[in-house]
C-alpha cells in the first residue's frame, strides 16, 4: 500500500471485521466515510490488521464495529450478492489527481461488467497510460466500492488482485447476473473525539 496522502493523516478511524462467504472483509471509516476495506481469509484477521496499519500508520484507531454496521452490511452484501446490495456508502478517497481519477473510472463500470486498463486509462483521458491505470488498480484502498476486481487483462485474463484471484473470479461471476450500476450514496457517519 503506497498512499501517501493517506500515510501521514492522524485522522480517528473506526474499524471492524465482518464475516462473510468469502473470508474476513475489514473495514475502516473516518467521518467522511469508508477509507479501507480489504478481504482475506478467515485466519487473516492479524494480516488484515497489520494492513492497515501498514497503510495508515499515524491513524488513531477507534474500535466501533456497532458504528460501522451500515458499511459492514453493504459490503457483505457486495460479496454475497451483488445483484441486489445497495449502493456503496459514503468513501474518504484520498490520492493524487490521476489516481482520483482512476479510482472514479472504476465506480463508474457498472455491476456486472468489466473494463481493460486500456479502457480505463482512455476513461480517464490518458490513453498511453494503461500502467498507470494499473497502479491505481493495484494502490487501491477500498475494494469493492472501488471496483478494482472488474478491471481484466485486454484478452479477458484476470490479470492480479491483491485479495486473491479466486476472490476476483467469484465476484465477477456472482456480479455477472446484474447489469444495473450503482451510485455511491451518502450515509451519516460521526465519530466520537
Amino acid at each position: 500500500m503506497k498512499n501517501a496522502l493517506w500515510r501521514g493523516a492522524a485522522d480517528p478511524v473506526a474499524t471492524t471485521l465482518v464475516e462473510s462467504d468469502l473470508g474476513l472483509i475489514f473495514i475502516g471509516a473516518t467521518e467522511t466515510g469508508v477509507c479501507a476495506l480489504s478481504l482475506g481469509d478467515d485466519a487473516d484477521a492479524d494480516a488484515l490488521t497489520a494492513w492497515f496499519a501498514e497503510g495508515f500508520p499515524q491513524a488513531r484507531r477507534v474500535d466501533r464495529s456497532d458504528w460501522l454496521q451500515p458499511a459492514a452490511a453493504i459490503a457483505r452484501a457486495w460479496v454475497e450478492t451483488p445483484q441486489d446490495a445497495p449502493p456503496a456508502p459514503a468513501l474518504d478517497i484520498r490520492g493524487a489527481p490521476f489516481m482520483r481519477r482512476v479510482w472514479a473510472a472504476l465506480q463508474a463500470i457498472p455491476c456486472g461488467e468489466t473494463r481493460t486498463y486500456s479502457e480505463i486509462a482512455d476513461a480517464v483521458g490518458s490513453p498511453k497510460a494503461a500502467r498507470a491505470a494499473a497502479s491505481g488498480c493495484a494502490n487501491n484502498l477500498i475494494s469493492l466500492f472501488i471496483p478494482c476486481h472488474r478491471v481484466v487483462r485486454r484478452g479477458g485474463g484476470l490479470g492480479g488482485y491483491a485479495w486473491g484471484l479466486h476472490r476476483k473470479e467469484t465476484l465477477l461471476e456472482r456480479e455477472r447476473g446484474d447489469l444495473s450500476g450503482s451510485a455511491p450514496v451518502q450515509i451519516s457517519m460521526a465519530l466520537d473525539r
